[in-house]
């Protein structure tokens, strides 16, 4: 699990790269946590599904292969307990919440806050040789990325007046001795311009955060089966009956 130290070290990395809005974090996870989540991904990778492309509450989410080939795992809600190692993914859940908690606590004035720690989307991702996932920003434009909390009409229509927004999104690497001929690297733009751009190996332990709102990114065609898990930290905000809305301290 994340140590306090490591929290902080976390936070004035992303402090220090908010020009950019995103923070690469190597050695997050210890190599044997990293390697127990990879162990336990593959165990839990027959209940994957295919990836979708845009917010799954959206009309217009789909899957497209010409934009994205990928499978992935929801582990909140949990699978079951006969699937893999539940202590392993209730460790991993309570140091990615005791990370919210830390970016929080930080007041970086970049961040958006407060961050949702029990509204967390996470996932265990999984790429095959030749999968990648074109150039797109996690947060879409529909509805300015806001979904309603509750179930649609169709479904019992207990909708409620609450709202969640991606905020920060973050991978955390679990492949090991990966190498460049291994493609598959995160490219992060640096605004608009194709050009002018990062690539993230993505080694095992390494975390990497930004904003979902700005950030664009892409993953680069992977020559390699790749395993990371993704995840979000969202915010909330309650919408009035006279159209207004305004910011969520802690919604349960």
């Amino acid at each position: 699990q994340l140590r306090t130290a490591g929290r902080q070290r976390v936070c004035q990395r992303m402090s220090l790269s908010f020009g950019e809005g995103f923070a690469i974090c190597p050695r997050f996870l210890a190599a044997a946590t990293a390697r127990a989540l990879r162990e336990d991904a593959c165990m839990c990778e027959r209940l994957s599904r295919a990836a979708r492309v845009g917010n799954p509450r959206h009309a217009s989410s789909d899957v497209v292969e010409a934009i994205r080939t990928s499978r992935m795992t929801p582990l909140l809600p949990p699978p079951p307990t006969s699937v893999g190692s539940v202590n392993v993914r209730t460790a991993f859940a309570d140091t990615m919440r005791a990370l919210c908690d830390q970016l929080n606590e930080s007041d970086l004035d970049f961040l958006p806050s407060p961050l949702q720690r029990f509204q967390t989307e996470l996932a265990y991702l999984y790429y095959e040789q030749g999968g990648y996932y074109r150039r797109h920003v996690d947060v879409p434009s529909q509805c300015g990325g806001w979904t309603r909390c509750g179930r649609r009409d169709e479904d019992g229509g207990s909708f409620s007046g609450f709202e969640l927004r991606r905020a920060i999104s973050f991978l955390v690497y679990l492949n090991e001795d990966w190498r460049d001929s291994d493609g598959g690297c995160l490219r992060i733009y640096n605004g608009a311009d194709d050009e002018c751009y990062l690539d993230v190996r993505p080694e095992a332990g390494t975390l990497v955060m930004f904003r979902s709102d700005t950030v664009s990114h892409e993953v680069l065609t992977t020559n390699r089966r790749r395993q990371c898990i993704v995840g979000w930290f969202r915010i909330a905000r309650q919408r009035s009956a006279w159209g207004g809305e305004e910011p969520i301290a802690e919604l349960v």
